[in-house]
Order: C-alpha cells, then structure tokens, then sequence
C-alpha cells in the first residue's frame, strides 16, 4: 500500500516539477499567439 500511496501521491512538493508551469503558460501563450493570427488572417481575407 505505501507503494501506491507513493506514486499516486497528491503533488504537495512545490519542487515536483518546476518546468511543468512554464511549459504550460509558454504553450498557452503560444496557443493564444496563434490564435489570434489566425482570426486577423480570417478577418483579413473575409
């Protein structure tokens, strides 16, 4: 039981994955960049 309480363990470690938020946001603004792009270009055309 302590092995699976291990690996399924809530992330109470702030150190667990310090990259995680910022691949997250620095997709989500790349996601957002290229959204709107897109939308000008739609609007552009249209």
């Amino acid at each position: 039981m302590q092995r699976i309480a291990r690996r399924h363990a809530p992330p109470r470690e702030p150190r667990s994955r310090p990259c995680g938020k910022r691949v997250r946001e620095f997709a989500w603004g790349c996601f957002v960049y290229l959204a709107r792009a897109w939308v000008r270009a739609c609007h552009t055309v249209h």
